[in-house]
């Protein structure tokens, strides 16, 4: 078990949820994909539905899972591709610039 910002993901009746160092729940098991990311700049992938979002460390969704592709944040931004395009996005959620797909 790694943990990332504090935090480590765990597999609990199939879903994935992350636990704290003292091994107390921060963030419910809800995600049903085990492809769940590491946290950085705040933020996490998850997947459910062959969708990807991001979860904060307080396990709240800071992007709607719609996501068709999502990296991991490198210095407080991530890579996103959804139905609009291509995207970069801020930890907070907020896009910072986006590129159509032709």
């Amino acid at each position: 078990m790694e943990f990332s910002e504090g935090l480590a993901a765990v597999e609990v009746g199939g879903r994935w949820g992350w636990i704290n160092r003292d091994g107390h729940v921060v963030i419910p098991p809800e995600f049903e994909e085990e492809e769940v990311g590491e946290f950085r700049s705040g933020a996490a992938v998850v997947v459910h539905n062959r969708k990807l979002g991001y979860v904060n460390t307080k396990g709240e969704m800071i992007t709607p899972q719609k996501l068709g592709w999502a990296s991991e944040f490198t210095d407080g931004v991530a890579a996103i591709q959804d139905d609009l395009g291509y995207g970069v996005i801020e930890a907070s959620g907020k896009v910072r610039c986006r590129m159509k797909e032709e």
